[in-house]
């Protein structure tokens, strides 16, 4: 997969990363931060570093935005790590070690940032107390196939067919990602989340939702 070939087609890079040109131009100035002062003490396999490295500690992605731009690709197209690998001309146990790593450090830049999504639903009152519209919704990610029969039942999802976990999120008009709820087997029907996670929201702001959570009104809330 060329970086520098998908970079001069902006609708295609958006397709693979999820953000647009601009976007990711400013998201990589902060990762560049957090990736060098993680380089700069540790290796790549996350041991001590003795003594600064004066070499492309990985080849396969030998800038910054490379490695950025391996991450989101992942991220927003979930391929199988053989297929992710093959695309970057590296082993699928490289793959996986750069996605756990990269992953972290893409967490430490949002939190730079401050667009991490709260995972507090008592902070969401004092989140939202200047908007005035927020949606709410559901959003499950695939997981392999759990070997534990139990497992396999707990994380079917019966509305995608498949295995999966699941978040109820709630965004802004502009799609920003405001507050995350925790994670939750394939099986919990979206509104079961918001009965074991009610959210207090500022009194008369406006919350969107669609009929998965029919029966669920929060106090003060106009549905």
């Amino acid at each position: 997969m060329n970086y520098e070939r998908i970079k001069g087609h902006p609708k295609q890079f958006v397709s693979v990363t999820g953000l647009t040109i601009a976007q990711f131009d400013v998201l990589l100035e902060s990762f560049e931060l957090e990736w060098d002062m993680y380089i700069t003490h540790f290796t790549l396999e996350g041991k001590p570093r003795c003594r600064r490295s004066r070499k492309i500690v990985c080849p396969s992605l030998p800038t910054t935005d490379y490695k950025l731009f391996f991450l989101l690709v992942y991220l927003k197209t979930n391929p199988l790590q053989e297929q992710l690998a093959a695309s970057f001309s590296m082993t699928q146990p490289k793959a996986n070690m750069l996605i756990h790593r990269l992953s972290d450090i893409l967490r430490k830049t949002l939190k730079r940032l401050g667009e991490l999504p709260y995972r507090n639903e008592y902070q969401l009152e004092h989140l939202l107390k200047s908007c005035q519209h927020v949606l709410l919704d559901g959003t499950e990610r695939p997981i392999v196939r759990p070997k534990d029969a139990e497992r396999q039942k707990t994380h079917y999802s019966g509305k995608k067919k498949t295995h999966e976990v699941k978040n109820n999120v709630l965004t802004l008009p502009d799609r920003r990602i405001v507050w995350l709820s925790k994670t939750y087997q394939g099986s919990v029907h979206d509104k079961k989340i918001c009965d074991l996670q009610p959210l207090l929201l500022p009194k008369g702001i406006t919350l969107w939702q669609d009929t998965g959570f029919q029966g669920y009104n929060p106090e003060g809330a106009i549905v």
